[in-house]
């Protein structure tokens, strides 16, 4: 039988795509980012492939409709910021409006996916205080999900 040597997971994964989602964000990479089922383009489009599994909401919370599209696309960019050759380290700007930051650090570009995530849950109709919530958790609580890599297991 053929098959590669060893199996790799991670923890933590509940929910999976059944359809290819995208969003436009503010962050704009130098040249297009590209993990798993994960891309950021350079014109901010950031596309989530079918088959992707992300655990839902994090922390004292529970997944709700008006979550959802925050927590993947917040966990998908904190994937991005996760990777170990820091991706957009300073390779990305962060264009908000009127406004722009060049060459964003780490720390601004994982405050600009928070602010994505207020941004998103309040769209989709989330309460002022549960966003408000939950946009204090992640800045507050999120600085070691978006640094550390994730365990990867192995077997045999």
């Amino acid at each position: 039988m053929q098959r590669a040597n060893k199996l790799e997971w991670t923890e933590g994964y509940k929910y999976r795509t059944s359809k290819t989602f995208w969003v436009f964000t503010n962050i704009r990479p130098f040249y297009e980012v590209q993990i798993g089922r994960i891309t950021l383009t350079v014109e901010g489009l950031l596309i989530i492939d079918r088959g992707y599994s992300w655990d839902g909401p994090s922390g004292p919370t529970i997944d709700t409709k008006n979550f959802m599209v925050g927590g993947i696309v917040h966990d998908a960019l904190y994937e991005i910021l996760r990777c170990p050759t820091k991706l957009l380290d300073r390779k990305c700007d962060i264009v908000r409006g009127s406004e722009a930051v060049h060459a964003a650090t780490h720390e601004q570009v994982r405050e600009e996916a928070d602010k994505m995530l207020l941004d998103l849950v309040r769209a989709d109709g989330m309460s002022e205080f549960r966003s408000n919530y939950v946009y204090k958790g992640v800045r507050v609580g999120g600085e070691s999900s978006a640094e550390k890599p994730r365990k990867v297991y192995v077997a045999p």
